[in-house]
């Protein structure tokens, strides 16, 4: 499932980081106003009944990292009530196992959420082209790979087995093909 994270999101809301604030190298600081949206009410709808449809396995792709939401950046971090909808979306419909696909901050990193028995996957590859040395110091307390600071690509295998749900394993790749970490998806 693509999500749009992008057309909908009232940007305009978006709160700046007050001028030298540290511990961030993102410009952007938690909007806590309800009426803040990055998935407008029309996706929201969508993506409600396509958790409801029978699949073996999903992948929820997301241009903003879900997980990893403390940089300041373009994330769902930005947008706690929506964050949470999200969480709470994946976990009511028993999603816990489905990788969430993201990018937009320039090197690659897995991270973790965990609620109860709930668990959640991040996973961010992102630097194809370039990366930027310096974003992978910003927070993340729910890091459990990376980061990887170098060009890459993620790789996700599927393993389809006669029995049972299929296995999952999210690779970063750096561009020469040297793999730097990998992470089955239980």
């Amino acid at each position: 499932m693509l999500l749009d994270t992008r057309t909908f999101k009232t940007e305009q809301l978006l709160a700046k980081m007050p001028e030298g604030t540290t511990g961030s190298l993102g410009k952007f600081t938690p909007n806590t106003s309800r009426a803040a949206t990055v998935l407008g009410a029309d996706q929201w709808e969508w993506l409600y009944q396509q958790l409801g449809k029978p699949a073996e396995i999903r992948l929820i792709v997301s241009s903003g990292q879900v997980v990893a939401n403390e940089k300041g950046m373009y994330e769902w971090g930005n947008y706690p009530f929506e964050g949470r909808r999200l969480l709470d979306a994946l976990k009511t419909a028993g999603q816990g196992k489905v990788p969430i696909l993201s990018g937009n901050v320039h090197f690659s990193e897995l991270s973790m959420f965990k609620e109860g028995d709930f668990e959640l996957v991040d996973f961010t590859s992102s630097g194809l082209t370039h990366v930027n040395q310096n974003y992978p110091d910003t927070p993340n307390r729910r890091r459990i790979a990376g980061p990887f600071v170098q060009k890459n690509f993620g790789q996700i295998d599927i393993e389809w087995i006669d029995y049972g749900e299929p296995s999952v394993t999210l690779t970063a790749v750096e561009n020469d093909g040297e793999i730097w970490f990998q992470f089955l998806l239980d």
